[in-house]
């Protein structure tokens, strides 16, 4: 079995989400071979001042690791209490952010970056 593919967030994949390019937490699940159950990649090419958009609550219980791949620096916002918020940017190729279930975050590209995220279920 051969696939090929682009996961940028520019590109609109089989299920209409764009980035996420292995899994199957969203409410349009990938097709078969993306689809599986445990785990999502997203790969985001993003421009400088592009962002989350508000404030993004995962509701499954999932663990999530951003990485920096290229470029930065790239700013990722948790909220992990109803009034605290702590902001993390990724500067150098490699930096990551890690943070458990039911975390609230946002972010934005401060300048042209490249990040992927792996999200996970809590076993």
């Amino acid at each position: 079995m051969e696939k090929f593919g682009n996961g940028n967030v520019r590109t609109k994949i089989p299920n209409g989400e764009r980035g996420w390019i292995f899994g199957n937490f969203k409410e349009n699940p990938l097709p078969f071979p993306w689809n599986y159950k445990d785990f999502e990649i997203k790969w985001a090419d993003l421009k400088k001042g592009e962002n989350s958009g508000g404030v993004k609550n995962d509701t499954i219980d999932t663990v999530t690791i951003t990485v920096l791949v290229k470029g930065g620096p790239h700013k990722t916002t948790l909220y992990p209490g109803e009034s605290n918020e702590v902001a993390y940017v990724l500067e150098k190729e490699g930096d990551f952010v890690f943070w458990g279930p039911g975390v609230p975050h946002s972010w934005e590209a401060l300048e042209k970056n490249t990040t992927i995220s792996f999200r996970y279920k809590v076993v």
